[in-house]
This record gives C-alpha cells, sequence and structure tokens, in this order.
C-alpha cells in the first residue's frame, strides 16, 4: 500500500520513490535550492535533517524503521511510506 504526496500539481518538490525502502530522491527548482529538509517521525521526532544542495538530491534512508514519515521543506509537506 502506498502513501501518495500532499500538496498540489504545482509543488516545488518531488520525492521519488514513494513507497521507498533505502533511498528517495528530492527533484527540486532552483527555489529550493539552500532549503533546509526534515524527516519526522510519527511521534514528530526529527529522524534526519539537511539542506538541499542540487536539483536532484539522493537521501540514505535505509536507517530508519519501516514506516510513515513526514519530509517538510519549508512549507511544503510530503507523506512517506517505508516499506
Amino acid at each position: 500500500v502506498g502513501v501518495t504526496e500532499l500538496g498540489n500539481s504545482n509543488s516545488e518538490i518531488k520525492v521519488v520513490p514513494n513507497p521507498f525502502t533505502e533511498r528517495i530522491s528530492l527533484e527540486t527548482n532552483s527555489k529550493m535550492l539552500g532549503e533546509q529538509y526534515k524527516m519526522i517521525d510519527k511521534l514528530g521526532r526529527v529522524v534526519k535533517s539537511g539542506k538541499i544542495e542540487g536539483h536532484v538530491n539522493e537521501l540514505d534512508l535505509s536507517t530508519l524503521p519501516s514506516g510513515i514519515y513526514l519530509l517538510q521543506v519549508k512549507s511544503q509537506h510530503h507523506k512517506l511510506l517505508k516499506q
């Protein structure tokens, strides 16, 4: 069972794949360069954070347990499922 992105088709960030197993790619436009991101677990804990460095950013999330996570970048939120 997959969980789709929250937001609209005008989103400035695309997250693939979703659901994921080990890695995700954040595909962004130039407005998002330098922005901070946070991966938040279902208990509200920040489990990973960093800065968007380029138009495609690979995140290694292999150490996270299976579950639902929220990716927060600027004012955008994306719901992700790790299998």
